[in-house]
């Protein structure tokens, strides 16, 4: 049995949203001098719009940036990244503040979570969906994880709605088969923290639920 989604048994603690988006204010400057705002700059070039979410590189392999752990909103988030299954010095650690939006152009994709990877989540809506994944075909699984564009027609019909069981808590998504997107949200904002890179014992997590194939 491969584990599509699992949303772990770990207690997150309640971080007022302002917090971040204070996080991410401060740091506008420093994103863009580290270099790390090409991916948004990317999405402009394509798409015409501006990338709808905040987005900040806490941490690649032995570097941090904008001494993220010293920050109020994410000094209460350290030991749970600590002991998510990710050998420190081999994890990249990404913010993305997630802002309502009317529409936008990500369809499913992979984030380079190789086979698994974690979202750490705080503010999201236990009636909605968080993610939705869809397995992918096997003649397009390369053409996918070389992170070129997916197309609906290269993943099978069945959708996995993942809709969580607590407002702040943490996932565990397959990076291997089964891509994922964002349903679009018009009026609400949360945050999702990734934590992916060299992984161990896996065995070891406990699931409020979990789906398999």
């Amino acid at each position: 049995m491969a584990l599509i989604y699992g949303e772990v048994d770990i207690t997150v603690p309640n971080i007022p949203l302002e917090h971040f988006i204070e996080f991410v204010n401060s740091t506008k400057n420093s994103h863009v001098s580290y270099g790390h705002s090409i991916e948004e700059e990317i999405y402009f070039s394509r798409n015409k719009r501006k990338y709808p979410w905040n987005r900040r590189i806490l941490e690649h392999n032995e570097n941090t940036y904008h001494e993220y752990n010293n920050h109020k909103c994410f000094e209460p988030l350290v030991d749970i990244m600590d002991k998510l299954p990710v050998k420190k010095g081999k994890r990249v650690i990404l913010l993305l503040h997630q802002q309502q939006q009317l529409e936008y152009d990500f369809n499913f994709h992979f984030d380079k979570d190789k086979p698994y990877g974690f979202r750490i989540c705080l503010g999201l809506d236990t009636n909605k969906s968080f993610l939705e994944q869809s397995k992918l075909k096997d003649e397009y699984l390369q053409h996918a994880l070389d992170l070129k564009k997916i197309e609906n027609y290269m993943v099978h019909d069945k959708i996995y709605t993942i809709k969580p069981k607590k407002s702040n808590t943490v996932f565990c998504l397959n990076g291997d088969r089964f891509p994922h997107r964002v349903p679009v949200d018009s009026n609400s904002q949360r945050v999702s923290i990734i934590v992916r890179g060299e992984l161990e014992n896996l065995e070891s997590l406990t699931y409020l639920q979990k789906e398999e194939e």
